[in-house]
């Protein structure tokens, strides 16, 4: 069910008061409370204006028929998080994150005092936090071999370590009825000397330091780190090792 905006019979107010207040200014001297006025109008309006700003993509529709599982990131919920829309910051914006299509959906409330989803221009959302957890936009010609879309940011120094969530439709048939089904996986990129390289197994990650690849492989044993039962955490580490080595 649609949610009305709470805050709908005080914007009517406001406004209402604040049209009164003008006809009669225009007949008498302004009073400090029209001045109080006429500045909650203002800012309400610059705030306004921000917001279409934002608020200014597609109408997005839900598939909701046949599914086990979700296409976004934290499942259904719409959570408040922030995000940086074309270089401009906005907070406590309600949003989810379809990581099928690697979409940004934010919610907003129309003119009717309802709310509806709308999917943002990728190409403009720089950044979004949900929950404390990052995301960062790429785009395709950032670095060699990666391909442009969010990802979160887990470690930088001279080098960057990148993670790429994704969800890859699955299809089920029983009878009649086909349900689709979600399988999730993450990637982990390593960014060094301008170039993106996939993070599959501890070999791959020790191949990128040549130089090091010894003492590398002798201190994750020392540590018993294990790519099989933590491969993010093993990655951090070692990088870490290398930065302060």
């Amino acid at each position: 069910m649609q949610r009305q905006n709470p805050n709908l019979p005080f914007l009517v107010t406001l406004f209402f008061f604040t049209w009164v207040n003008s006809i009669y200014s225009q007949s008498s001297q302004e009073t400090p409370t029209q001045k109080a006025y006429q500045h909650a109008a203002s800012l309400y309006h610059q705030s306004m204006q921000k917001q279409a700003f934002l608020y200014s993509g597609s109408e997005y529709i839900p598939q909701t028929n046949n599914l086990r599982g979700s296409p976004y990131y934290r499942d259904w919920v719409n959570e408040n998080g922030s995000i940086t829309y074309d270089s401009i910051p906005f907070t406590d914006v309600r949003m989810r994150y379809n990581i099928v299509k690697d979409e940004l959906i934010v919610e907003r409330v129309n003119h009717y005092g309802y709310s509806e989803l709308v999917q943002l221009n990728k190409a403009k959302v720089n950044a979004f936090r949900i929950q404390n957890h990052a995301f960062i936009h790429y785009p395709a010609d950032r670095w060699a071999n990666l391909k442009g879309g969010f990802y979160q940011p887990l470690y930088q120094g001279q080098v960057l370590l990148l993670k790429k969530i994704m969800k890859q439709p699955q299809q089920e048939f029983d009878k009649d009825k086909v349900t689709t089904y979600f399988k999730e996986k993450e990637q982990y990129f390593l960014i060094k000397d301008g170039e993106a390289y996939l993070i599959k197994n501890k070999g791959s990650l020790l191949k990128l330091f040549p130089d090091e690849k010894k003492d590398m492989n002798k201190f994750a044993k020392t540590e018993g780190l294990r790519f099989k039962r933590n491969k993010e955490e093993t990655i951090i580490k070692l990088l870490q090792w290398y930065e302060q080595r």
